[in-house]
């Protein structure tokens, strides 16, 4: 019976125990005998007037869309003072809302609401520019990249009456998320300072802003930033990580910023003491006699050298 293959268990309003002569709609399992739970089980309805070249039509209320966008950043692989770049490995997660979007079955598990490479082909999504890297990298979409859908809050919805022939809970895209992720490895620029070495504390950023195109109706907006990689690094510690407005020419961005603090142990050990006891070394010859001319001599030189290279 179809429509008894439509009412997920968690959704029953009457007692559980009733709920399992019904069948889990769109889970992924077949639960019913023509299959009819799996079937027409796509995430989003996209209406043939849709236009994915057009941003969505913003909020009531505001004049522009807003995409918030958060970072993962999992590891500073690299950081090239000379070549003046930082290698970073993150995350990248941006959300916004489309009013033109309706969605299908929604879950309250967002993992269970990833759409297909033919939905998201299918629908707007921002395009995000890497704009402190060498080429100006921009974001992917590609098999790595995943759109979910985010269910509100309320889990708000509405469901097709008995003239539909199958029941389906409606979400409506005014109230509901997309959810965009990707990983990346990136090198940003970075310029170092060393005026203070090594008592220095060195700065770089992250850049993020829209494409030119979509700058006047859409803003890019702070979320969240987590740092999970390890503090102490070879030359450097992470002293703070904070993401901020970024305003560019004519567009705002977000701009994540990483503050390093050199590690003073490292060089005390590898720099100061070495140099410390070389000269003491160095001294202690003029207290030598003069017999010792050739080893003082020897001596003095093998310092200066060693002095030098380091």
């Amino acid at each position: 019976m179809k429509y008894g293959c439509v009412f997920p268990e968690e959704y029953f309003p009457y007692d559980l125990s009733l709920a399992k002569i019904f069948c889990i709609r769109c889970d992924g399992r077949v639960d019913c005998e023509d299959k009819t739970d799996e079937e027409d089980c796509g995430r989003a309805v996209i209406l043939s007037s849709y236009n994915k070249a057009m941003t969505p039509p913003p909020l009531i209320g505001s004049n522009q869309v807003k995409v918030e966008l958060s970072m993962r950043l999992q590891s500073i692989l690299n950081l090239d003072e000379i070549g003046q770049i930082m290698f970073v490995k993150y995350v990248l997660l941006a959300k916004w809302k489309d009013p033109g979007l309706k969605f299908h079955n929604l879950k309250r598990d967002a993992n269970q609401n990833v759409l297909s490479e033919i939905e998201w082909s299918r629908i707007w999504v921002p395009r995000i520019i890497f704009d402190n890297t060498e080429a100006t990298e921009e974001s992917i979409m590609d098999a790595k990249s995943i759109i979910r859908v985010l269910a509100n809050e309320n889990f708000t919805h509405t469901v097709t009456d008995l003239h539909h022939h199958q029941n389906i809970y409606v979400f409506d895209g005014k109230e509901t998320e997309l959810e965009m992720s990707r990983a990346y490895n990136t090198e940003f620029l970075c310029e170092y300072s060393m005026a203070w070495y090594p008592f220095d504390s060195q700065t770089c950023h992250l850049d993020f802003v829209l494409d030119a195109s979509a700058a006047a109706f859409v803003k890019l907006v702070n979320g969240t930033l987590e740092y999970w990689g390890p503090v102490e690094l070879a030359q450097y510690f992470v002293r703070n990580t904070l993401m901020q407005e970024y305003v560019y020419r004519d567009r705002t961005g977000v701009r994540v910023l990483v503050v390093f603090g050199r590690r003073l142990l490292s060089n005390i050990l590898t720099v100061y003491v070495p140099t410390v006891l070389l000269n003491t070394m160095g001294h202690i010859t003029v207290y030598f006699k003069p017999f010792f001319f050739e080893a003082i001599i020897t001596v003095n030189l093998t310092v200066m050298l060693v002095l030098t290279t380091m």
